[in-house]
């Protein structure tokens, strides 16, 4: 048997079912519901604004410090290189034979890092009380000369004036 054939709907009852079906967009809102609106993002907007961080200047953030795998690859990488392995290869090799390594012949790499890190907070702290930070050769870390060695971001501001 087949089934009977819906019936069509009148156009204006259509209509209605899909306001209905619809979310109310702002346009639609009542003034009460406007005026939450308002509010909740005048709250929103005022609680996800970052306070404004000082410009750092080159040479007023001291460079992060290096873990003791970093400072295993500088010191095995030339050889590496010497072995015949290809520069993509490398650092590869770099992996296996670190994974390769007791804790015990990690410990001269690990301490290497150790230091980096206290020598790292030493500079922040110096950067806070003097606003620069000296440098191995004994020069200060925003002098022009050391200009290059620091990598500083710049803000939206400055990349729109370049």
């Amino acid at each position: 048997m087949r089934k009977p054939r819906a019936k069509k709907e009148e156009p204006q009852l259509k209509e209605e079912k899909k306001s209905q079906s619809k979310s109310k967009s702002p346009k639609t809102l009542k003034r009460n519901e406007k005026k939450f609106v308002d509010e909740l993002k005048e709250s929103i907007a005022k609680t996800s604004k970052k306070p404004a961080a000082k410009e750092k200047l080159p040479g007023q953030v001291p460079p992060r410090p290096r873990n003791a795998y970093t400072f295993y690859g500088i010191s095995v990488y030339k050889g590496i290189r010497e072995d015949g392995f290809a520069a993509k290869e490398v650092f590869g090799e770099i992996g296996k034979r670190w994974k390769a390594l007791s804790e015990e012949q990690k410990k001269p790499w690990e301490e290497e890092a150790s230091a980096d890190k206290v020598r790292e907070t030493d500079r922040k702290a110096e950067v806070e009380k003097k606003g620069y930070f000296m440098m191995e050769d004994g020069t200060k870390s925003t002098d022009q000369v050391n200009a290059k060695k620091f990598k500083v971001k710049k803000t939206k501001k400055q990349q729109a004036q370049d």
